[in-house]
């Protein structure tokens, strides 16, 4: 395996030879089977398997993911109950809804052998790597990269935020959130949220596309934090976060500039290399 890409037009190519080649994407999926085996309360590993891929396609109840698997609802609690204390899945819960925990896969190498490398094995051992990653490349941007790059921006507000953005006592627990727009009629999800109580602290976007993050993104997150204010939340103090894995446009740099509120996250600063 070779180091790596330097640059995302680097990546495609770096995808095929290192993680998509016959030996390693067999290798992947065997360490992948060696973990189910390690769990001595896994036996019938199929059904562990059909879950894991339910999850990562974006069934995040039991209800839905029972859905998908073609199993009653409660037949999948015991099974997720068994992942969950293995680590493989894990379960949290909007921080604006309590009572609607969602469950995730914990592992992106995981998401990526349930996704692209178990669906395509007989094609990806026939030699056919370029033409089964040109067609499962959104699905990896959309579930394995994409929540991905928003734990990993959950993350930075967690353990670096603090520091950078001069609030020694942290921003309250950190997670992800969804509220409801009635005036709008529309449902805002947030990728990166931070509260004390009924104090926001923090509300930010998270994408990993590949188009740089515009003043559209900004003025979606300030259209929230309205609809925060309207319900009741202290947003007096709120942080407008964007985290882009490619950058932002020079607008939103110059506007994001002009906002002591606002805060423009790279992969550099992410990283810490800025």
């Amino acid at each position: 395996m070779t180091s790596a890409p330097d640059s995302l037009t680097d990546f495609d190519d770096w995808v095929i030879d290192n993680l998509l080649s016959v030996g390693v994407s067999v290798f992947t999926r065997t360490e992948v089977d060696h973990l189910l085996r390690e769990a001595p309360r896994i036996t019938a590993r199929s059904l562990y398997y059909d879950i894991l891929s339910a999850v990562s396609q974006g069934a995040r109840t039991p209800a839905k993911i029972g859905g998908v698997i073609g199993r009653d609802n409660n037949a999948v609690r015991y099974p997720i109950s068994v992942l969950e204390s293995a680590g493989y899945l894990t379960r949290t819960h909007d921080l604006l809804r309590r009572g609607k925990p969602t469950i995730s896969v914990c592992d992106p190498i995981i998401r990526f052998d349930r996704l692209i490398i178990a669906p395509h094995l007989g094609q990806l051992e026939l030699g056919r790597i370029d033409p089964i990653w040109r067609t499962s490349a959104p699905t990896f941007r959309s579930n394995i990269l994409g929540p991905h790059f928003a734990e990993l921006a959950r993350d930075w507000v967690h353990r670096s935020a603090p520091d950078e953005l001069d609030r020694p006592t942290g921003f309250g627990q950190v997670g992800f959130g969804s509220v409801q727009d009635d005036r709008g009629r529309a449902k805002h999800d947030i990728d990166v949220l931070a509260a004390e109580g009924d104090h926001i602290r923090l509300i930010g976007e998270a994408k990993a596309t590949l188009n740089r993050r515009g003043l559209p993104d900004l003025e979606r997150l300030d259209a929230i934090r309205e609809v925060l204010t309207r319900q009741g939340h202290d947003t007096a103090e709120t942080t407008t976060a964007l985290f882009s894995a490619t950058g932002f446009t020079p607008d939103l740099v110059e506007e994001a500039a002009s906002r002591p509120d606002t805060v423009l996250v790279d992969l550099e600063r992410m990283y810490g290399l800025a």
